[in-house]
């Protein structure tokens, strides 16, 4: 019976080992996807701000070329001359 015992308290020392170590990687695994949360919510704003500075070059090339488009024999006309 002392065999067994031994054997048990083994088996539970191993056990309380392994599951600290699952406790330790999991407490590093939740810090680094912290960081990377972060990382990733500013790579983000950055794209936002990207995409309304060309949203809005774009307008103004579009709004540009609909006046060139409009004007466009009046221009021609001014510049023959």
């Amino acid at each position: 019976m002392t065999d067994l015992n031994e054997r048990v308290a083994i088996v539970e020392t191993r056990l309380e080992s392994i599951e600290a170590t699952l406790n330790t990687h999991f407490t590093e695994d939740e810090e680094r996807m912290d960081k990377i949360t972060i990382k990733l919510e500013e790579l983000s704003q950055q794209l936002n701000a990207s995409k309304s500075f060309i949203g809005g070059v774009v307008f103004i090339l579009s709004c540009i070329w609909a006046v060139f488009l409009t004007f466009k024999e009046t221009i021609f006309n001014h510049v023959s001359k």
